[in-house]
């Protein structure tokens, strides 16, 4: 009967062992999904700021969208400093 106690412990531990590597790697997805979304915003920023200082027509769409985009003043003033508002 002390073979019980003992499987019954090793499988717990077992259990959290899983369970520490199934949140580890739902977290690590998680961050690598954000690190994708962060990249995809900058390359998308920077073709479209590229495309303005070029002086497509980009331009005026672009600042249409900031306009309706922009909530803080923060914000604002930002796009305003770097001359795209």
């Amino acid at each position: 009967m002390t073979e019980k106690p003992d499987r019954l412990t090793k499988l717990q531990q077992q259990h959290a062992k899983i369970a520490a590597q199934i949140a580890y790697n739902a977290s690590r997805k998680k961050a690598d999904s954000r690190k994708e979304e962060t990249r995809l915003k900058i390359i998308v920023g920077a073709s479209i700021l590229s495309d303005m200082k070029a002086g497509k027509t980009a331009a005026a769409l672009v600042r249409d969208v900031l306009n309706r985009a922009l909530t803080t003043e923060r914000d604002k003033d930002l796009v305003r400093k770097a001359g795209l508002l």
